[in-house]
């Protein structure tokens, strides 16, 4: 098989360069130059000795015919730097079989890309590099990192333990974010359990008003009726809201001290009523 560059040759005197090839000892199948203009390729030889340099080759192995531009430095194998197949296929660094687009990078080295101060790299972490072990991702820097969609569209996360992939977590195209479930409803939605160090809610008021010398404390007969009829404390939801709508987590914080705090009042009257019975039955043995 004739090793040939042809194709790139003739490209370039298509736009109107003219090629230049002096001490020709490659053999190709066709040739069109021009001598004497200052447009040419040179190929010169490494002064480092025949194992650096580059070379150019179309080459037929079978599927697709491929454009190789090769380099060696210090050896006598040649390297892939760039492949393009006949399918308009590229590879830097490999060549391309089923990816239109394919780079390959050394593992512990990175892949860039830079557009002006901002770089964007493809990571692989083999080792404990920092902190980080059998590990790849992207490292941004020189600017805040930015995932986005396009409009109308979700962000999903998936992973695969070891069987079908499987979403895990999602960000709405409304800006709700869902964990193990696909749908949320809320800022937050989370299909599982939860475990936190320390979760601090805010509210803009709190069960104090019970203390409050306007608060109408409901009489505990009243509060003994109520709970015959209904099965539960007054301003307190019942065992069917609960399990339809779930749990205010803040709301079912401030009722229950709600209940704390009336049942004080409660306490503090009868520790009073108790008082002023003793002190009545005080007098009546002093009589006596």
């Amino acid at each position: 098989m004739k090793i040939s560059i042809i194709h790139v040759l003739t490209l370039l005197v298509s736009i109107g360069s003219i090629l230049n090839v002096s001490a020709q000892t490659t053999t190709f199948d066709y040739m069109n130059s021009n001598v004497g203009s200052q447009k040419t390729i040179s190929w010169n030889t490494s002064s480092f000795g025949s194992g650096f340099g580059h070379r150019l080759i179309s080459s037929d192995p079978g599927g697709a015919t491929t454009l190789n531009l090769q380099a060696r430095h210090n050896s006598a194998t040649w390297k892939d730097a760039i492949v393009i197949n006949s399918l308009g296929y590229v590879g830097f660094g490999v060549s391309p079989t089923t990816n239109p687009f394919h780079l390959l990078s050394i593992a512990g080295q990175r892949s860039r890309f830079q557009y002006g101060n901002t770089t964007l790299d493809l990571v692989d972490y083999s080792s404990s590099i920092e902190g980080f072990s059998n590990s790849s991702g992207l490292f941004i820097n020189g600017k805040d990192g930015l995932i986005m969609t396009g409009q109308g569209y979700n962000l999903k996360f998936v992973t695969n333990e070891s069987g079908p992939y499987i979403e895990r977590m999602r960000i709405s195209k409304n800006g709700n974010i869902g964990i193990g479930t696909v749908s949320p409803t809320e800022k937050l939605s989370v299909n599982g359990k939860i475990k936190a160090h320390e979760i601090n809610i805010t509210t803009s008021d709190w069960a104090d008003y019970v203390f409050k010398t306007n608060y109408e404390l409901m009489p505990l007969s009243e509060v003994e009726a109520f709970i015959n009829k209904n099965g539960h404390l007054p301003n307190v939801p019942k065992e069917k809201e609960v399990l339809e709508h779930g749990v205010n987590l803040l709301e079912m914080n401030k009722k229950l001290l709600e209940k704390v705090e009336e049942l004080t009042l409660y306490v503090i009257e009868l520790q009073k009523n108790n008082n002023e019975l003793k002190s009545r039955i005080e007098l009546l043995e002093n009589k006596n």
